[in-house]
């Protein structure tokens, strides 16, 4: 076939012949014209970069993460706090069964009103003075050791008044929680309701700092296992 089409092209006349031996470097000329014009077209598009999360995104994701992390926890783990509270109250005599699992839920109105604020507050604050040290030069334990530290401040200050109710409830020492707030108000003032502030903040914040110190740990080997990619959903919450 190549040596007819040969034949057929030199016995052509010169001008048909010279037009069918251009059609290719004609097409040649054409891609490449194509392949630059793409080529330019490709450079001269902007590169968007996304840009980095302000401390106002972190304290606003905080506060989301931690109304949902705060309402779930209280409602899975709160009867093993009315037990431990039961038990703790139980002085001079054995508590019985009946009395231990008997309303497991009991105060966990004032749980879930304070408890999802107080946890929105932690993660805010603590989100926010991270993001905002990141910049000092300090290492990430001072940072994490500032920023939770600072976090249990505002976690307690929501937290407490309603953490005193929860307590009297869970124990039994009142069946009333709007009633029993009454009472403290007249009795002891406002005092009353951060009455043990002190110890709560004292307890909680190396508890806090361990975990969290824990969790960069463990997010940073996940980190290096990945290379720099995303992370999978278990991965997240594991680490």
């Amino acid at each position: 076939m190549a040596i007819v089409w040969l034949l057929a092209v030199a016995h052509m006349p010169a001008t048909r012949r010279s037009l069918l031996q251009s059609l290719p470097a004609a097409a040649a000329v054409g891609a490449v014209g194509a392949h630059a014009s793409r080529a330019a077209a490709l450079s001269a598009a902007p590169l968007t970069v996304a840009a980095a999360p302000s401390a106002g995104s972190e304290f606003y994701s905080g506060l989301l993460a931690g109304a949902v992390q705060k309402t779930v926890k209280e409602l899975a783990l709160h009867p093993l706090d009315t037990v431990k509270a039961r038990l703790q109250v139980a002085t001079g005599r054995r508590a019985l069964l009946s009395e231990l699992f008997a309303a497991p839920y009991a105060g966990l109105t004032p749980a879930l009103v304070s408890g999802a604020p107080a946890a929105s507050a932690f993660f805010a604050v603590k989100d926010a003075v991270k993001r905002s040290a990141a910049s000092s030069g300090l290492s990430k334990t001072p940072i994490t050791l500032l920023s939770v530290g600072a976090a249990n401040v505002a976690y307690w200050g929501v937290k407490n008044p309603s953490e005193v109710l929860k307590v009297r409830r869970q124990a039994g020492v009142t069946n009333d929680t709007l009633g029993a707030a009454s009472d403290l108000w007249r009795n002891e003032g406002l005092g009353g309701f951060y009455s043990s502030y002190g110890s709560n903040y004292a307890y909680s914040t190396p508890v806090d700092v361990i975990k969290f110190l824990l969790y960069e740990q463990v997010k940073s080997r996940f980190n290096e296992r990945r290379q720099g990619g995303a992370l999978s959903p278990i991965e997240a919450a594991v680490g």
